[in-house]
């Protein structure tokens, strides 16, 4: 069966009205073969026709019953898979309700083009063209005057020809942006939410200039090549609204291609909208393509930022609608047509699309909708290609008819055509999705199930895909999150309990047993959620295991444990493994770094990567002392003690190790000894070592979980307990001048008087007065064995003691501070990049600050500082403080919150140096904060607008500075709250 067969209105309309269990588009399955997931053509060609029922937009009375296929224990028992538990769960689901578009056309390049060009394509189209000498457009009048050639002309589709683009183009359309408006749930029980996506001109004006006529249509598409030689499109607007269309609706840069080539082509900042009402025909849009058919070909292609927004409402209840949305790609179909015998090669290769989608239809006969980072339906072979935009998919029903969602992080729907079943080389092969895949179903009127009716309301979301039918997928990962819904409203007492329902998976929402899955992954920390719900029934939604879960440390980095030896399968010659970097932002934050491609080019900063969080090492602020202690054998010991903290960011434990070397590491655990104190035994004769790790232990971290510090080694001698008698003769090497102590047990004799006397042995000495800067000390040296005094020692006066540092930074300079010793002469101040790298002396100073200047914004410099003071011609220097590190950044904001009615308004100041500046909030203080709004505005403020009244809600800022294209971010400020009226 040709494509445009298959897309014809009358088995479109017939196949969303099949009341058996149906695959996409008119694919029929049976009730026997669904749930194991195998397409079969003989049992599903009975059609069946049910009631229909004018739609009503209802939704109320609906007590809904959820149950999250998540699961946080090894030993919950619900879910259908309990030896492979993955996915944190979420608490807050979020899902597109609808699609609004608040401005109207302006001006077009449908109208507006170099008509000179036009006229000269026609006239030498016949003769010209060629490989080596291609159509080449240079600026945005001639691409249009190519579009209107393309679009008008049915005998100039470009078939066997080349075109080539010479310089960049900016086609100037209006900025615009979505604005995401929470507009709640069914029920306000549930956990998640629904929002309204409008889309407005940046600028307040109400209509939208220079919007774009695709090239190439349903009727007339492009079959030609097309070499983009490395050059952007940017400022790209489509905005298509249409009422009752007579055909399929197809945009992009181009609408529909067959048998081309694409290549070397970036789209950039690109809005593409389609709002259809009455469409009762099938609508696609892309970056890029709205649609591709057989023999198409893309290479080395992109889309980068703005969104593809599809929204397409029917009235009737006598036939079905659809859509497809992709960052790159609506849909690619892969199919025989005409005279073709054997299939075209179709191929999306070396591609990616970084575009959010969002795809909504709404109708009464049947509503299906598919929506991917990279395409929304996709039979083409995919390769060394990524989406990392969100998918956002929505159907919504009012009839007693199916109604289906697909989201992918890559592609909404992914399959192998049924010309080509035989084929498994058709699949996707070395590509990710990494952006979040959400798909929503819902059915606002009872359905029923009674061998006449037989309707689905199912909605399928994937890290990689949705859904995928017959195709191979190998060397693939998905690691965005991940979420599905379905509800409808009462059934009747006949329905079946799976018929709503929620499929989703870290790398596919549902595959088929013909699907293959080689050496593809999924990321078991993606936040991941099914919820399905009615008034009667009960069943779990289903969780897709395919693919090899591992965590997200798992599936970065380099090393044992990590992405480089953990993915196996994955060829070091097509990907490409990196180290996790530090990051300037906070203490204890690192980068982990996903595979990336070798193929593609990535943007600075653009790879695929995460913020790791680690928990942060203990500050031990009270250690134990290196000095000797001594005690005789049987005497009670003081307890040895250190004191230590980390903030907010964990809690600490302690384990007390014990050591016959002067070491702090390799010592036997003592078990039991987890206090922050140890009292060591005195029961045996001997020198020992003692002591303490400390561990931070934070399960919130993203990144290292544990992190720990190790204390100083405490040294303890337990001498003999005996009575020495000491007499008062001097050694006989006239040397010591020490007494001799009569102790036939000591460990050490006098070789020379072997009557049973033993050599006093001196210990370390004790402190009898302290020295200060201006006099000297003394110190007392006694036998350790009898205790008895044998010297003196005169302690020079003090050297200048390690100052105490403290630091403070702005976004340019680092300030040194500390306080000042009497009798110093002055201090000297070392710096260096690495904390234990090579320190250069930077500054001499008598004052007890100093600041550094001109400095790198987001670079992280190291500082010690030491005393010095001059003894007659002798510099005589002081210990080195402690490391202190520093990184230059901005200043927290300080802010206001202005409560209003279901509105919260947030003003701060700017600070010095700020680029810009981030809001976010929660509904509790200790809740998880989300990230409101990135602004760079020039008057500092935002509103929250749509919120919940009378509700306390919880915010804090932080500001940056950008710095070859990245941010450093300040500290975050302390958290505000304020009640919404």
């Amino acid at each position: 069966m040709g494509v445009d067969g298959f897309w014809n209105r009358t088995l479109f309309r017939r196949s969303i009205l099949f009341l058996g269990k149906q695959t996409p588009y008119g694919k029929v399955r049976c009730e026997d073969c669904w749930e194991k997931l195998e397409y079969n053509v003989e049992c599903g060609n009975k059609e069946k026709k049910g009631e229909m029922r004018a739609m009503k937009k209802k939704r109320g009375n609906k007590v809904l019953c959820i149950m999250m296929a998540v699961c946080l224990t090894v030993t919950t028992v619900l879910l259908s898979f309990p030896e492979d538990i993955y996915g944190a769960d979420s608490s807050m689901g979020r899902y597109l309700e609808s699609i609004t578009v608040d401005a109207e056309t302006g001006t077009s390049y449908r109208d507006r083009y170099d008509t000179n060009f036009y006229n000269k394509i026609k006239n030498e189209y016949n003769t010209s063209y060629t490989k080596e000498e291609p159509l080449q457009i240079n600026n945005a009048g001639q691409l249009a005057a190519f579009s209107a050639v393309v679009r008008n002309e049915p005998k100039c589709d470009f078939k066997g020809k080349f075109v080539k683009l010479t310089s960049d183009i900016d086609l100037e359309g209006t900025p615009l942006k979505i604005e995401k408006e929470t507009t709640g749930a069914p029920d306000p029980d549930i956990r998640y939410e629904t929002f309204k996506a409008t889309i407005k001109t940046s600028d307040g004006s109400e209509k939208v200039s220079n919007t774009w006529a695709p090239i190439g249509s349903n009727k007339t598409p492009f079959r030609g090549s097309f070499d983009g030689d490395k050059h952007t499109i940017k400022g790209m607007v489509v905005y298509e609204k249409l009422n009752d269309p007579k055909d399929d609706t197809f945009v992009g840069l181009f609408g529909r291609v067959e048998a081309g080539t694409i290549r070397n082509l970036g789209i950039e900042n690109a809005y593409v909208m389609v709002k259809v009402t009455n469409g009762q025909n099938y609508v696609a849009a892309g970056s890029l393509v709205g649609t591709m058919r057989e023999g198409v070909h893309i290479e080395n292609c992109y889309g980068s930022g703005g969104a593809v927004c599809v929204s397409s409402k029917l009235n009737r209840k006598d036939i079905g609608t659809g859509g497809d949305a992709g960052g790159l790609v609506g849909s690619s179909i892969r199919g025989i047509q005409g005279e073709q015998t054997e299939p075209l090669p179709c191929e999306i290769k070396d591609s990616y699309g970084n575009v959010d989608a969002y795809v909504a239809i709404d109708g009464v006969g049947g509503a299906i909708s598919h929506a991917g980072g990279l395409a929304g339906w996709n039979s083409f072979d995919i390769e060394n290609s990524f989406g990392s935009g969100d998918a956002y998919s929505t159907s919504l029903n009012s009839g007693k008819i199916s109604v289906q969602a697909y989201a992918g992080g890559l592609v909404g729907y992914n399959e192998s055509d049924t010309a080509f079943k035989e084929d498994r080389t058709k699949s996707i092969k070395n590509s990710y999705g990494s952006g979040k895949a959400a798909a929503y179903a819902y059915n606002s009127k009872p359905l029923t199930q009674d061998g006449a009716n037989n309707q689905e309301v199912k909605a399928y979301a994937g890290g990689l895909a949705g859904s995928n039918l017959r195709a191979a997928i190998e060397s693939c990962y998905g690691r965005g999150d991940v979420y599905a819904a379905s509800f409808v409203d009462d059934p009747d007492n006949n329905y079946t309990t799976d018929s709503c329902m929620s499929l989703y998976g870290g790398l596919l929402g549902t595959n088929s047993s013909d699907g293959e899955i080689r050496n593809s992954y999924r990321n078991s920390d993606a936040k991941m959620a099914g919820l399905r719900g009615d008034k009667v029934l009960t069943e779990t939604t289903k969780i897709n295991k395919d693919g090899m879960s591992l965590t997200r440390q798992e599936m970065t980095g380099t090393g044992p444990g990590r992405a480089s030896e953990k993915m196996k399968g994955f060829d070091p010659g097509v990907w490409i493994f990196t180290e996790d970097r530090d990051l300037n932002a906070a203490a204890g934050e690192r980068i982990g770094y996903f595979p990336r491609l070798a193929a593609i080019n990535y943007p600075s900063g653009s790879e695929p990567s995460y913020q790791k969080t680690d928990a942060l090492e203990p500050e031990i602020t009270s250690d134990l002392s290196t000095q000797e202690i001594l005690y005789n054998r049987g005497t009670r010991a003081a307890a040895l003690e250190i004191k230590a903290r980390v903030g907010d960011s964990g809690a600490l434990e302690y384990q007390w190790y014990q050591s016959e070397r002067n070491v702090t590491a390799g010592g036997t655990k003592l078990t039991g000894e987890d206090k922050a104190s140890y009292t060591p035994p005195t029961d045996t004769v001997g020198t020992r070592y003692y002591y303490c790790i400390v561990t931070n232990e934070n399960n919130q971290a993203t990144g290292a979980k544990t992190a720990v510090s190790t204390s100083k080694a405490a040294k303890i001698t337990v001498t003999m307990d005996h009575v020495h008698n000491w007499l008062s003769n001097w050694s006989s090497d006239d040397t010591h001048h020490w007494h001799k102590c009569k102790a036939a047990a000591c460990p050490v004799k006098d070789k020379r008087n072997m009557n049973g006397y033993a050599p006093h042995q001196k210990n370390k000495g004790v402190v009898t007065k302290k020295p200060t800067y201006t006099q000297t000390g003394v110190k007392t040296y006694s036998c350790k064995i009898c205790g008895h005094a044998m010297k003196m020692e005169k302690l020079p006066k003090l050297v200048p003691g390690a100052p105490n540092v403290k630091s403070s930074t702005t976004y340019k300079t680092v300030k040194l501070s500390w306080k000042r010793v009497k009798g110093v002469k002055g201090y000297q101040i070392y710096r260096a990049s690495k904390k234990n790298g090579k320190y250069k002396k930077v500054k001499t100073t008598k004052a007890g600050s100093w600041t550094n200047k001109k400095l790198t914004t987001g670079k992280t410099y190291y500082y010690k500082v030491r005393a010095y003071k001059k003894e007659g011609k002798k510099t005589v220097y002081g210990s080195f403080s402690k490391k202190v590190k520093a990184v230059p950044r901005t200043k927290a904001p300080k802010f206001t919150l202005k409560p209003g009615r279901r509105s919260i308004r947030v003003v701060w100041k700017k600070v010095d140096g700020g680029h810009g500046y981030r809001i976010y909030r929660a509904r509790s203080k200790d809740g998880k904060y989300k990230m409101l709004k990135d602004s760079r505005a020039y008057i500092p403020g935002y509103t929250s607008i749509g919120i919940t009244a009378n509700h306390k809600y919880y915010y804090k800022l932080r500001s940056y500075r950008i710095v070859k294209g990245k941010k450093v971010y300040s500290a975050y400020t302390k958290v505000k709250t304020v009640r919404t009226k």
